[in-house]
């Protein structure tokens, strides 16, 4: 027997007003997110823990730690080190050289997911020689990417690709330099980790 497509466990218009609802009840907008990909979440959320739609505010309301795992399983984390690599040159070029009159340099990161692109802050603060009176602060709503940041070991097979990245912004040397391979993983030197603090703000 044919069973019924799990997609249709919630509409699109039931996806609008939990969208306009969790806004209102927690403060946390999803307006700008893909509706198909909220859609596949919700209903994965539904399914998995057999709940209605009734259910799932109801839980959302009254347990904290269903609405952590809600937030975990719905948002889309997509970073990269150097990621829009004429970014980081243009902020280069044109930001960098206003950042010498400054005596403290602070950058906040707001959706920073798991930390890469706020540790590449880090690396071109490091070259520009501002590193050491800069404070870099990471946000986030997800906490279980935000436990990636602190850690700041990543795939060592992702590092060619932010190493492109590096290399198109026009900075020099290598981004080797900044971290320390350990067999399959890249470790951020420990010297960019104490410059940086991340919270979650659920």
């Amino acid at each position: 027997m044919m069973t019924k497509d799990l997609t249709e466990q919630i509409s699109y218009q039931e996806l609008e007003e939990l969208i306009q609802w969790v806004n209102q009840i927690h403060g946390f907008d999803f307006r700008g997110y893909s509706r198909a990909s909220l859609k596949r979440r919700v209903t994965r959320m539904l399914h998995f823990h057999h709940l209605s739609l009734f259910d799932l505010k109801a839980l959302l309301v009254n347990d904290h730690d269903f609405f952590e795992e809600f937030i975990v399983q719905i948002t889309v984390n997509v970073t990269e080190m150097f990621r829009d690599p004429f970014f980081y040159k243009t902020l280069r070029e044109k930001v960098v050289p206003y950042l010498s009159s400054y005596q403290r340099v602070k950058v906040w990161n707001a959706g920073c997911s798991t930390g890469e692109e706020l540790y590449s802050f880090a690396i071109l603060l490091k070259l520009e020689g501002f590193l050491d009176r800069s404070f870099l602060y990471g946000t986030d709503i997800n906490p279980q990417v935000l436990e990636q940041a602190k850690r700041a070991i990543y795939d060592l097979s992702n590092m060619k690709g932010y190493s492109r990245n590096y290399h198109s912004a026009g900075f020099p040397g290598s981004l080797a330099d900044f971290y320390v391979a350990q067999y399959d993983a890249a470790a951020i030197s420990n010297e960019l980790k104490k410059i940086r603090c991340f919270q979650c703000i659920i």
